[in-house]
C-alpha cells in the first residue's frame, strides 16, 4: 500500500541520498494501492476499488480479523494470534 511506498522512501532509513537511490534502484517496480490521502505516483499506482483503501496487513496482524481470509481467521481462532 501507499503507506509502505512512503516508508521505503523516507531518507532516515538510508546513509545518504546516493545510498537511498541505490537501494531503491535494486527493487522491482511495484504496484502500489492507494491508502488514505497519501500520494501515489501514476507510474506505480494500482487502481483498486476505494473500499479497499483501508485494508491493512499491519492491522490484520494486530488483530483486525475482518481483513483476513477465512484460513487466516481460523488460524487466529486456533492459536490466539497471527504469527
Amino acid at each position: 500500500g501507499a503507506d509502505k511506498w512512503h516508508q521505503i522512501h523516507e531518507p532516515r532509513w538510508y546513509d545518504d541520498e546516493l545510498d537511498r537511490a541505490q537501494q531503491l534502484g535494486r527493487l522491482p517496480t511495484p504496484a502500489v494501492a492507494p491508502r488514505g490521502d497519501l500520494h501515489v505516483p501514476d507510474h506505480v499506482r494500482l487502481d483498486v476499488d476505494p473500499a479497499h483503501s483501508k485494508v491493512s496487513s499491519t492491522a490484520a496482524r494486530n488483530g483486525a480479523v475482518h481483513h483476513m481470509l477465512d484460513a487466516a481467521k481460523d488460524y487466529v481462532r486456533r492459536h490466539g494470534r497471527w504469527r
